[in-house]
């Protein structure tokens, strides 16, 4: 007896337990109906969200695959400017360096210029100093030359004077020694 005693409190109490568990966990019928409507209801929202997460996807994927074309389009581009860039800084840079030679060489020869024009400018004082002097020298020379030939004159007179002196003399010695 003692046995089915302990089995009669033990079935008891399981029997409250249960009961406490339905009262506590017992939900009315239209809480259940309204619990699977929402679950129904959020299926419904969990698919819709699903299938905008796959467009979203999609176009992400698309996106993408476009950034990645562009991205190695902008690299190849980027290379190419590098490329002309380099060769155009190049070009700069040569050009610089002849630009650089050639204002030295212009500096050298406009030196030169100076140069020359000062020792033309001072070859041609110079030569008026040199034209001066022949000018006076030319006119002394005239003068010597006018004096010259009136010496000559002078000269010529004298020795036909002389000579016509002499002349007479001989005339006049010839006539005496002729009356002798």
């Amino acid at each position: 007896m003692r046995e089915s005693f302990a089995s009669k409190s033990i079935y008891e109490e399981e029997l409250k337990n249960l009961q406490k568990s339905i009262r506590d966990d017992y939900v009315p019928r239209s809480k259940l109906e309204e619990a699977e409507n929402d679950l129904q209801e959020e299926r419904l929202s969990h698919l819709n969200t699903k299938k905008q997460l796959n467009d979203v996807s999609d176009r992400l994927e698309f996106a993408l695959g476009e950034i990645e074309v562009v991205t190695k389009q902008i690299e190849r581009e980027k290379a190419a400017f590098q490329k002309a860039f380099g060769t155009v800084q190049n070009k700069a840079i040569q050009e610089t360096s002849k630009s650089i030679k050639l204002e030295r060489k212009y500096t050298d020869v406009t030196k030169q210029c100076e140069k020359q024009q000062d020792d033309l400018e001072s070859k041609t004082e110079e030569l008026k100093f040199l034209e001066g002097k022949v000018k006076e020298q030319e006119v002394v020379y005239k003068k010597k030359l006018n004096e010259l030939e009136i010496q000559k004159k002078q000269d010529r007179y004298i020795a036909k004077m002389m000579e016509e002196q002499n002349r007479r003399k001989n005339k006049t010695k010839a006539s005496l020694l002729t009356q002798k």
